[in-house]
């Protein structure tokens, strides 16, 4: 049972530097799914009536917004047309990664120790390996165990703190090879039509 910073007073050091590094992966990937909620939620409209089963990626219909304005027709009369764009084509999607993180700490080295990871070889050709001689993966290697170093109290009462100081520099995402392939699809599918009116014809553009 984790025992709070207590657990901190001695821990593998590649543990102190893995786990800020760690969390700047997980950051990232928690942005990309608040992009693409953003994308199905304001893109896209899921028909109330679809099935149980409709595969989660079966996002729905574009979601447009459409509104009516006059212009002059191809007679360079006036007239009523109706444009439709979608809607997710108004907005600029969010996407966000790290460009630069600077972590900072002060690590006190509490304990030495050594790992061996043991390899075993099938074959058929015998023979023993010279001692010193043996692969990488099978000589200890050494590591290091260490705690962040903290401040205490007085009398009978001890308080711990730990400082990690970490500087996230951020940037655009890159538009990617799909994002960019949706982006054209949604010009594609911005309209603009004429309203028919009764004996006259209506237009397209």
């Amino acid at each position: 049972m984790a025992n709070g910073v207590q657990d901190l007073k001695s821990i593998p050091l590649q543990d102190i530097l893995g786990a800020p590094i760690s969390a700047l992966v997980q950051a990232e990937a928690q942005a990309s799914r608040t992009a693409l909620q953003f994308i199905e939620e304001v893109g896209f409209i899921r028909p109330a009536d679809a099935p149980p089963d409709v595969s989660a990626l079966d996002v729905g219909e574009l979601r447009m917004v459409e509104f009516g304005y006059t212009k002059l027709d191809a007679d360079g009369n006036p007239a009523h047309f109706i444009a439709r764009i979608p809607l997710l084509a108004l907005f600029n999607i969010p996407g966000m990664r790290v460009k630069l993180a600077t972590l900072s700490f002060t690590a006190k080295i509490t304990d030495v120790f050594t790992e061996t990871t043991s390899q075993t070889t099938e074959g058929e050709v015998g023979g023993e390996t010279p001692e010193g001689e043996g692969s990488f993966l099978t000589r200890p290697q050494l590591g290091f165990r260490g705690s962040l170093v903290s401040s205490s109290g007085s009398q009978n009462t001890t308080t711990s703190s730990y400082d990690l100081n970490i500087k996230v520099e951020l940037e655009q995402t890159p538009i990617s090879p799909g994002m960019a392939k949706l982006q054209s699809m949604l010009d594609l599918a911005i309209s603009d039509s004429q309203v028919l009116t009764e004996g006259g014809e209506g237009g397209g553009a």
